[in-house]
């Protein structure tokens, strides 16, 4: 039911022409939605790919990833390490227009400075943008 709520929650924000970041625990549980929405055949709107932004990626590919994260009706998967000091920029006028960028945060914060780290990702720079989070 936890990956359900993942994805009604990403599903419904990207629909309304949100930009969606899904923070996620680690690369593990990352791997673990990934493979949830596989088995269950979830179809993404526009039939997209999400993004994921992990460890993994190149500094060319990643900067290249936190830029489109903020498109139009994009889905973007994001490790932990990501709430820290990454700007997650909207430059898109059509995402700003439907509410912003909405993060939707899958663990527990270590503390309450990570906590606004994460929430901070969205509403950058006085833009609009909302949160919420779904627990395992």
């Amino acid at each position: 039911i936890f990956f359900d709520q993942i994805c009604a929650a990403a599903f419904d924000k990207c629909d309304k022409g949100m930009a969606v970041l899904v923070f996620l625990k680690d690369q593990a549980r990352l791997g673990e939605l990934k493979q949830y929405i596989k088995d269950q055949g979830k179809i993404f709107p526009d039939g997209q790919v999400p993004l994921e932004l992990t460890d993994m990626l190149s500094k060319t590919d990643r900067e290249s990833d936190v830029r489109s994260s903020t498109r139009f009706r994009t889905i973007t998967f994001v490790s932990r390490q990501y709430g820290r000091g990454t700007d997650f920029v909207c430059h898109d006028e059509r995402v700003k227009k439907y509410g912003g960028v909405h993060l939707i945060t899958t663990f527990y914060a270590l503390d309450e400075s990570e906590n606004k780290q994460l929430e901070g990702r969205t509403c950058r720079q006085d833009d609009p943008g909302s949160s919420q989070k779904i627990l395992w």
